[in-house]
C-alpha cells in the first residue's frame, strides 16, 4: 500500500511538471522594474578561412537551450500564457569576407542594429576590450529605447530595449576565430500598473 500512495504521488507530481508552462525569466520581470525579457538571441560566427559565417538562434522560453521547436511561455498579465517558434536548427544569418583582427587592448565597434529594424540612430557603438591579455575582447551595450508598432489587447504599445553581451576571441596573431553576442529582448508597457498579476 506505501508503495502504490508513493507511485501515485510521483505520477500527480510528474504530471504537474509536464502540465505546468514556462515562466518566462522568473515572470519576465527583470529586477522588478516591470522590464520584461521576452527572449534571447545569440549569433555566432566563425572563421573559415575566407571570412565570417553568422548563425542566428532563439531561445523564447528562457531556459538556457535554444531551437526546441514550439514552446510555451506564460507571460502573466503581459500576454498570458503563448506558444513561441523557437524554430529548430541555427539560422544562415550572413556571410562577410575577409579577415578581422584585433591586436589591441581596446577597440571601439560598431555594429547595425537587426536588419529590418528602425531604431534612433541604427548603429550601436560600444567599447570591447582585452583586459588581461588573454586574446578574448568582452563588451556590453544597450539599444536606445523605442516604440514599435505592435499593441496588445489591455491597450498601448509596448517600449522595446535589447541589452547585448559580445565576445570576440582571437588566436596567437590577433586574428578574431570566433564572436558571439547574446541579445536579451525586454519590453515594458508604461501604461501598466504595479505588480506581476497573473491573467
Amino acid at each position: 500500500m506505501k508503495r502504490i500512495v508513493i507511485l501515485t504521488v510521483a505520477l500527480v507530481l510528474l504530471l504537474g511538471l509536464i502540465a505546468t508552462p514556462v515562466i518566462a525569466g522568473n515572470e519576465g520581470l527583470d529586477q522588478g522594474s516591470e522590464w520584461v525579457n521576452y527572449g534571447n538571441i545569440r549569433v555566432t560566427w566563425d572563421w573559415d578561412g575566407t571570412g565570417y559565417q553568422y548563425w542566428w538562434e532563439q531561445d523564447r522560453d528562457l531556459d538556457g537551450f535554444y531551437n526546441e521547436g514550439m514552446v510555451t511561455v506564460n507571460y502573466g498579465k503581459y500576454g498570458g500564457i503563448l506558444s513561441k517558434n523557437e524554430g529548430t536548427a541555427p539560422t544562415d544569418f550572413g556571410y562577410e569576407v575577409g579577415p578581422v583582427y584585433r591586436t589591441e587592448k581596446v577597440y571601439q565597434i560598431e555594429v547595425t542594429w537587426v536588419p529590418g529594424v528602425s531604431v534612433p540612430g541604427g548603429m550601436n557603438r560600444f567599447v570591447i576590450s582585452d583586459n588581461d591579455g588573454d586574446g578574448i575582447y568582452e563588451g556590453t551595450f544597450t539599444t536606445p529605447l523605442f516604440w514599435p508598432e505592435m499593441t496588445i489587447t489591455m491597450g498601448g504599445p509596448y517600449l522595446m530595449m535589447q541589452k547585448f553581451e559580445h565576445t570576440e576571441v582571437t588566436d596567437a596573431t590577433g586574428l578574431v576565430t570566433h564572436g558571439e553576442y547574446l541579445e536579451k529582448q525586454y519590453f515594458k508597457i508604461p501604461t501598466t500598473p504595479g505588480k506581476n498579476d497573473s491573467q
